[in-house]
């Protein structure tokens, strides 16, 4: 029986990241700053093909800007495609800011100490799992 995960990532100078399971469980959140961004997220995606798990990955996609912060940001999310599309050519799914932001944390998850980016990585997959069961 092949598993099923996806992996959801909130680009940013912190890049938050989650592994839901079928049922939107929390396998594995965090963050990641730009140094560690590339060899984190292969080690995640190792792992979870390692268990048989296949993944779809979530990314939020925020509009380009010209400022110092938005070329930062562009960066980032090169980095992040570099290492999902090119690398191992997940399926991915983009999503905007607006589309999952009024998606809460799971109950079990709402006293645990998480980072603005890590509530938004598991925001966003919550949000992309109920489109694909209730599209």
């Amino acid at each position: 029986m092949t598993l099923r995960g996806w992996l959801c990532i909130a680009p940013g100078i912190t890049t938050g990241w989650a592994l839901l399971d079928e049922r939107g469980n929390i396998l594995g959140t965090s963050v990641w700053g730009t140094a560690e961004l590339k060899t984190s997220l292969d080690a995640v995606i190792r792992t979870a093909h390692l268990s048989g798990m296949t993944l779809t990955v979530v990314i939020e996609r925020i509009a380009p800007g010209k400022g110092l912060l938005e070329q930062k940001l562009a960066a980032v999310v090169r980095d992040i495609d570099y290492v999902v599309r090119e690398t191992y050519e997940l399926d991915v799914i983009d999503v905007s800011p607006g589309a999952w932001e009024a998606t809460p944390v799971p109950a079990a998850w709402q006293d645990t100490p998480l980072m603005s980016p890590q509530r938004a990585a598991i925001r966003m997959g919550h949000h992309t799992q109920l489109q694909e069961e209730y599209p």
